[in-house]
């Protein structure tokens, strides 16, 4: 048995792609950021850590995938709402994994089997990662969504948290809450045409391919992040966000040697504190007053205070501080650096 070829759709950069897989080993050759580390983050992600981010979509099928969220939210009458998978399929990040079967190794694959009068050659299934319950996701988002906007009210220079379907998936890991890998048999007679899914098609419970593919790397020594190292911390490379927010840290902070330049940085920190310590100290007040009750902190009972620090550099101090805009898209759908 071996991997005949894999198709991988809709997963980052890479639209529509087909690798032809050799029985003895198959190289990945092409100039820088034309796609080999997607390929094989694909098979990474489909086939061993099945932990997705919204950032493995195809950046410009998000645009697409919100116009979702905006019918969703523009319609009020939930009997027509359009919670069907069918208008999600062309977006959804999946993997097609062709199989070469020999009569003698059918029970490797008996949970594969698409038809009793299969007798051995091509077996095909997709992984796809798609919603667990779009009802489910739909009447979350929406009132998510519409409590927001109730908070905001006339208050134009609010934005509260979710702006639109990708915002919500991309917070708190929403999506992996709402998503996850559903396996599809495919039809050995129909191989070289793209295929749809069924609608009727029941998903494979079972992981399919555990035994008979497995995934290991060897990260790349390179200046650049990847997402899939397993540890960058003991690396002496750093990235280009480390290195901006050193730079930044030695030379351009603020509260170190601050100019005339600075203070209007300055004044919006120390506001934007003033009002995070008093809004954290009111929605502590109550526990912190049954504590007090208690007798706590004890000796004299000092007034139990709650204040926050904000930091210029802090701000810096994250993965994604530097990011990739694409022209062409919102500057909410950019690229973290990990992901170029």
């Amino acid at each position: 048995m071996n991997i005949e070829f894999i198709d991988i759709q809709n997963f980052r950069k890479l639209k529509k792609c087909r690798i032809d897989i050799s029985k003895n080993e198959t190289v990945f050759v092409g100039a820088n950021n034309s796609g080999k580390t997607t390929a094989m983050d694909a098979l990474i992600k489909f086939l061993k850590k099945n932990k997705f981010s919204t950032r493995d979509f195809t950046l410009s099928n998000w645009l697409e995938i919100n116009k979702i969220g905006e019918l969703w939210l523009k319609e009020t009458d939930l009997s027509i709402q359009n919670l069907k998978i069918e208008i999600w399929e062309e977006h959804l990040p999946s993997i097609d994994i062709w199989l070469n079967v020999k009569k003698n190794e059918v029970h490797y694959v008996n949970n594969l089997i698409p038809t009793l009068d299969w007798d051995g050659g091509f077996l095909g299934v997709r992984l796809r990662l798609e919603p667990n319950n779009i009802e489910e996701l739909f009447k979350e988002f929406k009132s998510t969504f519409e409590n927001s906007k109730t908070i905001v009210g006339n208050n134009k220079d609010l934005n509260l948290w979710p702006n639109h379907l990708w915002h919500f998936l991309d917070h708190k890991g929403n999506l992996n809450t709402f998503f996850s890998i559903k396996t599809h048999l495919l039809n050995p007679l129909l191989i070289h045409t793209p295929q749809k899914i069924s609608k009727y098609s029941i998903p494979i419970d079972s992981d399919v391919f555990k035994g008979l593919i497995k995934v290991d790397i060897i990260n790349a020594q390179r200046g650049f992040s990847n997402e899939n190292s397993e540890n960058n911390g003991d690396s002496n490379i750093k990235n280009l966000s480390n290195q901006l927010k050193r730079y930044y840290e030695n030379h351009l902070n603020p509260s170190d040697n601050p100019t005339e330049h600075d203070i209007d940085a300055l004044n919006a920190i120390i506001s934007a504190k003033k009002i995070f310590d008093d809004d954290i100290n009111k929605s502590f007040n109550p526990s912190l007053t049954e504590l007090e009750d208690l007798n706590y902190p004890g000796f004299s009972n000092p007034k139990i205070k709650l204040e926050s620090k904000l930091d210029t550099v802090d701000s810096l101090n994250h993965n994604s501080s530097v990011r990739y805009e694409l022209s062409e898209l919102n500057n909410e759908l950019s690229l973290p650096e990990k992901y170029n």
